[in-house]
């Protein structure tokens, strides 16, 4: 669906209605060349929203990851020489 960006100042509420209730992508072309593209809040959150708070999440993971400390004390050997003494 495409719209001339003269029409859509004049009808910008009709316009709006209209990508609300199709929820199909409106291309907004100046002097037939496509310019933008009006999507709907629903579209925009569906492939942009979800798809920056993954990246958030993962960004987190990986400072996470690069911040943990390693323990100072071999933890396996620990366990083991307090179940078993220090000569095991």
């Amino acid at each position: 669906m495409t719209i001339n960006a003269l029409k859509l100042r004049q009808s910008l509420g009709k316009v709006l209605d209209k990508v609300k209730k199709s929820d199909e992508p409106l291309i907004i072309e100046k002097g037939r060349e496509p310019i933008a593209v009006l999507i709907s809040f629903k579209a925009f959150e569906e492939r942009f929203v979800d798809y920056r708070e993954e990246q958030k999440r993962h960004e987190l993971l990986e400072a996470f990851r690069r911040s943990a400390v390693k323990p100072a004390v071999n933890t396996l050997k620990a366990v083991r020489e307090i179940r078993y003494g220090s000569g095991h």
